[in-house]
């Protein structure tokens, strides 16, 4: 009795280890399920985001809800493909983070169906990981969790953006959680099959143990146990084998590759679409290995990451390579694998194997492309940056966005360019420019051009024009601005030119008409003047005869004091009026420049003075002219008479009142070897800040009374073709002193 007390508290102390174990087991089992179906689902979602092109998210993701319909066309179709190649997935969708929500961007229900998501509609479900994997990047599994659309399990992958790195959307794959709850208890019932399988061996061995101890009367009720004890085990079979032929279904489903290798590389099995994928038949892989169908170029890399691989033993591993199809086609290919073990030693590996082709073909595209639009780009830039013109590209804020070569040397002083605003740069201001063609453009959205005159006075041609988006909305402005100042100095200077040509030609008319009367005046001078002595020694026996002798209402003495006077003033009245004719046309006689002739600085002065006589008189009652002892130098009279002109001119301009003197000196620097002209003013000065300016084409003072700025430009031109110098001193309130220097040498210049 008591033994069989010690043997039935035995057994039924095994039974309860046996069962606890079987639990235990159980757990660990539907622990195991739950992280395989996770990184199941993790997988898939990695593999459905990395087929998605950057490119194509961030157009949909940036353009506006109303625009989405074209560009959302290739993203639905790409989700109801992944739809169709895992069927068992529910919801499949596109989310991006808004201020701080998570939005959907897109999904794979139409609007129809009740679990369908509105473009742009927030997710106030989100959890705070999923917001955060904006940030991270790093996929996951989340739930069980219940939403406004049921109860699901998620596995969420970012879409990333290859060259920034940043987290462009996230992809989302869902699964109702009843499926998930009911692939979970297949591993439940498998644990619990087990360990009643186990427990009813362990009872069987206790009934056999106890057959030879029973008697026959207990025969009939052990035949039901061991009846009841089949049954049970073929219902655990039969869940078994509903299992297998879930997975086999699943295996020979899925639109991805998947294949078994040996621990040596040698293929086992694989499934329709990865035999479709290489052209070969399940028959003909099982005698390949990997080596055999590995493009030439990738063997060596592909051993060493496998060996990498058996020795490491990861947990999770991942190929990218070229397969060699059965007909010589080349197909590359990213293998993602697993390995699984009996014990500590890995049997065989699971490859889940993806065609990337066109994948990989656009990246080549797209390198090509890249490296292509980089040479145009470098090729452009060279071009702008050899054009001489500023060109910059100015933002609707008119910043500078870009600018050429042209623009940072015409600006070299200012720093940070592309910040600054092009109305600072060009006119030191702080607001737009009045009626400024870059403003002009932006609301026309047509080509505006404009003459503009910078701070420092020259002359700019501006042209701009405007570029335009898909939408024809003008985004920025190419402003092209060409210096004319010299252009425009030029021009004038023809203009004079031409004027002083029309004037020569009058001058001729007009010397001519001159000439013949002032002629006939010279020719019968002499004459007058002869008749005029003997007709006074008539008037003077006349006068001693009678006494008396008027004429024209001058009596004798009159006659005899003011008629050689008045002969004398119409006889150098006509000579000055010859003088003035000759100098004239000397002014204005055309003819090429030649700087090889005799000249007489002294006498370029005076023929100067008697041209702008006139003015000097209106101007002031105190002019002098000094001339000291000069050698004879080398240039063009004209031209040194014009400059000298121009001098004596702006001194005249500059005087206050009648008063002020005017004082010209001429003087030989033997030092130098120079013939030296001082014009010197006491007029109002010039301001330091102007006089560096002085000689700027366009630079004047007295604009608002006519002046055009080309006088003393033009004049320091003509003395540098000499190889001279002019130079101005000034002081404001107190007068202006213009020194010329001219060399005496032809090719000597003054020091």
């Amino acid at each position: 009795m008591i033994i069989r007390k010690k043997n039935l508290l035995l057994s039924v102390a095994i039974q309860v280890i046996v069962i606890l174990s079987g639990l235990v087991m159980t757990a660990l089992l539907v622990d195991y399920g739950r992280h395989e179906f996770r990184l199941d689902l993790l997988h898939h979602a990695r593999i459905a985001a990395s087929s998605f092109p950057p490119q194509q998210v961030q157009n949909l993701v940036n353009s506006p809800k109303q625009n989405r319909q074209n560009v959302c066309e290739p993203v639905w179709a790409r989700l109801h493909k992944i739809q169709q190649a895992i069927p068992q997935l529910r919801y499949i969708y596109l989310m991006q983070l808004v201020d701080g929500q998570v939005r959907f961007v897109a999904d794979s229900d139409d609007p129809p169906c009740r679990d369908y998501s509105a473009d742009d509609g927030i997710y106030a479900e989100a959890s705070t990981e999923l917001q955060n994997i904006f940030a991270t990047g790093q996929p996951f599994v989340e739930g069980p969790l219940v939403d406004r659309w049921g109860n699901w399990v998620s596995g969420v992958a970012p879409i990333i953006d290859p060259h920034s790195g940043d987290v462009i959307a996230v992809l989302g794959l869902d699964i109702d959680a009843d499926d998930y709850e009911q692939k979970i208890a297949i591993y439940r019932v498998f644990g619990l099959s087990i360990t009643l399988l186990t427990w009813l061996l362990v009872l069987k061995f206790h009934f056999i143990y106890r057959r030879v101890r029973i008697s026959r009367d207990h025969q009939a009720a052990l035949n039901r146990s061991l009846t009841m004890e089949i049954d049970k085990r073929q219902e655990v079979e039969k869940a078994l084998k509903e299992s297998e032929n879930l997975f086999r279904s699943i295996f020979a489903n899925t639109a991805a590759g998947v294949v078994t290798i040996s621990f040596k590389g040698q293929f086992l099995k694989g499934n329709p679409a990865f035999c479709q994928m290489l052209g070969y038949s399940e028959t003909e892989l099982e005698q390949m290995s990997q080596r055999d169908i590995t493009h030439p170029d990738d063997l060596e890399s592909s051993e060493k990451i496998y060996c990498d691989v058996v020795r490491h033993k990861p947990e999770r591993f991942e190929i990218v390579k070229r397969y060699l199809c059965k007909d010589g086609t080349i197909v590359w290919v990213q293998i993602t694998g697993s390995w699984v073990y009996e014990g500590e030693n890995p049997i065989y590996a699971v490859l889940l194997v993806l065609d990337i082709t066109e994948r990989k073909q656009a990246e080549e595209t797209l390198k090509k492309s890249e490296l292509d639009y980089r040479q145009l780009y470098r090729q452009f830039q060279g071009l702008l940056n050899a054009i001489p013109d500023t060109i910059m590209l100015i933002s609707p804020d008119m910043t500078v966005v870009w600018a050429n070569r042209g623009a940072m040397d015409q600006f070299v002083d200012c720093q940070n360019l592309k910040t600054r605003h092009c109305f600072n740069l060009w006119q030191g201001l702080s607001h737009p420019c009045p009626d400024c063609p870059v403003q002009r453009c932006f609301a026309s959205g047509e080509h505006e051009e404009q003459l503009i005159y910078a701070a420092d006075g020259s002359a700019w041609a501006v042209r701009a024009y405007p570029l335009k988006d898909e939408h024809g909305k003008v985004v920025n402005v190419i402003d092209v601005c060409s210096d004319i100042s010299e252009k425009i100095r030029l021009r004038a200077e023809a203009d004079r030119n031409s004027r002083l040509a029309s004037l020569g030609e009058l001058a001729a008319g007009v010397a001519h008409e001159i000439n013949n009367p002032n002629g006939l005046i010279l020719l019968n001078t002499p004459m007058l003047r002869d008749v005029l002595i003997d007709a006074l020694s008539l008037f003077a026996d006349h006068y001693q005869q009678h006494g008396q002798l008027e004429l024209g209402g001058l009596d004798y003495q009159e006659l005899r004091d003011e008629l050689p006077l008045m002969l004398q003033r119409i006889e150098g009245g006509a000579e000055r009026i010859k003088r003035i004719v000759e100098d004239l046309k000397n002014f204005v006689r055309q003819g090429e420049v030649d700087l090889s002739d005799q000249l007489d600085l002294n006498e370029v002065v005076k023929a100067a003075i008697r041209m702008v006589d006139n003015s000097i008189k209106q101007a002031t009652d105190h002019f002098e002219a000094v001339f000291g002892t000069l050698p004879r130098g080398q240039g063009d009279f004209q031209r040194i008479e014009q400059v000298v002109i121009n001098l004596v001119q702006n001194a005249c301009h500059a005087l206050a009142d009648r008063s002020a003197k005017i004082r010209l000196v001429t003087y030989y620097d033997a030092e130098n070897k120079c013939n030296i002209l001082q014009v010197n003013d006491e007029g109002s000065g010039i301001a330091p800040a102007a006089l560096p300016h002085v000689t700027d084409p366009f630079y004047t003072t007295r604009r608002q009374s006519g002046g055009t700025g080309l006088g003393l430009s033009v004049s320091a031109r003509i003395i540098r073709e000499h190889g001279g110098q002019l130079e101005v001193q000034s002081t404001l309130g107190a007068g202006t002193v213009v020194t010329i220097k001219l060399p005496i040498t032809k090719e000597g210049e003054c020091a």
